[in-house]
């Protein structure tokens, strides 16, 4: 067999791929390579054949002119995304990986280059590619020149003709955005080919709400200058009457009551206005309902009547439950160090039972709540038409941690630091961590070890002995002692906490005269019940945590104190906004905590509130305001994430005694680091008293346990 019109593949090549015994094959693999605009087999004569080849062009190198907004190696990411940048970014010819330029890929090209353009306001770039033979006849270089053509913005954007829905409501289903200062949107693109999509947003959003006589004008009204700054309206030529909810049938509902259901969407009522939001709602509950029953592959269909006469929509819901799914099998992949079963003694499904998505999400709950799990990935896997196989992919976190260091201060002299600390030991999941200071007057040590699953049953039991010192602005504490803390699970989302603390604390160096230098031997039982719903212990993004802690103390060493109690609440909820939108990422995450604490007169000082500093008020050092016998404070947090591991919060703390009321705010930044979650934060007070320092950091690093 002969092979004619090679150029640049080499003809081993295609003798390894093509054969005449199996022609067929053997075309489709030679297609594959995406480097022939023809093939053709001619029999030349009897015992000859020639296989007539024509190649594309091969591209080895491209030049890009005329670019001005844009740099060539951005222009090359969006036509090639694997594109590594050039060093040598001045020079005009840019080398990439060789490739063939088919008609397709000439296309691709051209509008991948016109699209990026137009999507940055450039309403008419003109793009033209020509081949440029290389020295060696072989090969080309793809030359792109590119009139840019002059960039539009978005000054204001005008509603017309809308009566029944705000001008507000509609720009938020629009692609095109209007200047906003304070959103950062300083000279927003106008995008032209946003228009036919921006209509049926408007379209949709009317009908979503009953108006289903809507008409919209086909393109808005587009008024720019010369220098780029543009004006559109949008222009609403008819909103129609609002339907009305006629009759509502639920048909097939299994295993629960209809009026139970429709007790939860208020909105959707006969003789209410008409809502396709509503019935999505109602929809997504029925499916849930039956996927917790089992139903993984439940479905609800939504059939629509439209009477134009009596402006009425009657709705039938159509339930198909299916049949009920079992677990097969739970695998668990990545665990490289942690045991299998130190993560399956955490799930809440197990195999042979009935599959339930909110045990699984109550399960990956569970497993990120150990500290030592980065990422979990489930993917459920339908094997015939009654069980399903879960699998879990799990990443893990570095799990040991030392650090060795030096410090001096004039009370203590110089004095070396240490500590290590090690999660997830021989793959338990159990935690030790120790921490020590030496000096020529000093010697302190923090030693915490935590045991999951004592005796194979959900109870942990955390171990603590120490000898520390604290110095506040008020007085200095230094403490010797051992706790003993048992941590039970409840069902579901619940803990219950047995804390035994025996301790020997020192107050010394008061500045405040209602403190006294004194020593004391404290019993102290914390008994506590905690419900966390957190989807991440480090960096939430949505549920509640909860806890309620009490104190019931006993002073030895004073028989006139006798016993002190006190009590906590504290709640934690965060909503991700990324849950309500469903166009785009919106990577913003709220979050508001209260607390409330209590406690007896006679309650040492080390164990009141301490109003000020990382968890009260931040702007205050810790204790500043003052140590109380009561406190609240109200925190509220905008955060923003960047990345997964990296988020921006602004915050707002306020609090007080229930007598008088302190503040604080700034912004902070969080990280999830290879050594702990790391967070800063820059805050100022309030209302700052008369000569009182305005400004705070507050800085913080802790392990993944």
């Amino acid at each position: 067999m002969i092979v004619d019109g090679l150029k640049t593949i080499d003809l081993k090549t295609i003798n390894s791929i093509f054969s005449l015994e199996n022609f067929d094959d053997s075309l489709k693999s030679l297609y594959k390579l995406q480097a022939f605009s023809q093939i053709k087999l001619i029999k030349r004569d009897k015992n000859t054949y020639i296989l007539k080849v024509k190649e594309y062009p091969k591209i080895t190198k491209i030049i890009i002119k005329g670019n001005k907004k844009f740099s060539k190696d951005e222009l090359l990411k969006i036509i090639f995304p694997k594109y590594q940048k050039e060093e040598n970014n001045f020079i005009e010819t840019l080398k990439i990986d060789a490739f063939y330029l088919s008609l397709t890929k000439y296309r691709e090209i051209l509008n991948s280059i016109e699209r990026y353009y137009k999507n940055h306001g450039y309403s008419n770039p003109k793009v033209n590619i020509l081949l440029k033979e290389n020295p060696n006849k072989k090969t080309y270089t793809l030359v792109i020149s590119i009139k840019e053509g002059k960039r539009q913005w978005i000054k204001n954007i005008f509603i017309k003709g809308n009566k029944k829905i705000k001008d507000s409501e509609i720009k938020d289903v629009l692609l095109n955005k209007e200047q906003a200062i304070l959103l950062f949107r300083f000279h927003p693109p106008l995008v032209r080919d946003y228009f036919p999509q921006e209509i049926e947003n408007i379209k949709a959003l009317y009908k979503g709400k009953g108006y289903l006589d809507v008409q919209v004008k086909d393109f808005p009204l587009v008024n720019c200058t010369k220098e780029g700054e543009c004006n559109l309206t949008y222009i609403i030529l008819k909103e129609g009457p609002q339907y009305k909810f006629g009759n509502i049938t639920i048909i097939n509902a299994k295993y629960f009551d209809p009026k139970d259901i429709l007790k939860k969407v208020k909105e959707v009522r006969q003789g209410k206005p008409f809502n396709y939001e509503s019935l999505e709602k109602l929809k997504y509950l029925i499916i849930k309902y039956y996927q917790e029953k089992g139903f993984y592959n439940s479905n609800v269909i939504i059939q629509t009547q439209v009477d134009k006469k009596k402006k009425l929509v009657n709705v039938k819901i159509i339930c198909l439950p299916g049949k009920r799914y079992f677990i097969n099998r739970i695998n668990i992949k990545g665990n490289y160090k942690t045991k299998d079963w130190t993560l399956r003694r955490e799930l809440d499904i197990k195999e042979k039972y009935i599959f339930s998505p909110e045990s699984l999400s109550r399960s990956l709950r569970r497993i990120y709540q150990l500290g030592f799990i980065e990422k979990v990935k489930p993917k459920v896997d339908v094997i015939d038409n009654q069980t399903l196989n879960v699998t879990l992919k799990v990443k893990e976190r570095a799990f040991g941690n030392l650090k060795v260091g030096a410090a001096w201060n004039t009370a203590s002299g110089l004095f070396a630091r240490a500590s290590i600390s090690r999660a997830n030991l021989k793959g338990t999941g159990d935690t030790i961590n120790f921490s020590i200071e030496v000096g020529q007057s000093i010697f302190y040590f923090d030693l915490f070890y935590k045991h999951y699953y004592l005796f194979d049953k959900p109870i942990n039991v955390i171990f603590n002995l120490y000898q520390k010192q604290d110095t506040y602005q008020q007085y200095t504490s230094a403490k010797t002692g051992f706790s003993i803390n048992f941590e039970e699970k409840w069902k579901k989302d619940w803990y219950f906490y047995q804390k035994f603390t025996i301790t020997k604390n020192s107050i010394k160096d008061s500045k405040d005269p209602e403190i006294q230098n004194s020593t004391r031997t404290y019993f102290i039982f914390s008994p506590a019940a905690k419900y966390n719903t957190l989807d991440n212990p480090y960096l939430p993004h949505r549920g509640s945590y909860m806890k309620l802690s009490t104190n019931l103390g006993y002073d030895f060493s004073n028989k006139t104190r006798g016993y002190f109690k006190g009590v906590s609440l504290e709640f934690i909820h965060y909503i991700n906004l990324d849950d309500y939108f469903y166009s785009k990422k919106v990577p913003v995450t709220l979050m508001n905590r209260l607390y409330f604490g209590i406690c007896s007169i006679n309650t040492p000082s080390e164990y009141k509130f301490h109003l000020g500093g990382d968890y009260t008020i931040r702007g205050y050092d810790y204790g500043e305001i003052g140590i109380l016998n009561k406190m609240w404070t109200n925190t509220i947090e905008l955060g923003y994430d960047f990345i997964d591991s990296f988020r921006s919060v602004l915050f707002l703390d306020i609090g007080g005694d229930f007598k008088k009321v302190y503040g604080g705010y700034g912004i902070g930044f969080r990280l999830l680091s290879p050594f702990g979650p790391i967070r800063f934060d820059f805050a100022w007070k309030l209302n700052p008293e008369e000569n009182q320092n305005n400004f705070n950091f507050h800085f913080g690093i802790s392990s993944y346990f």
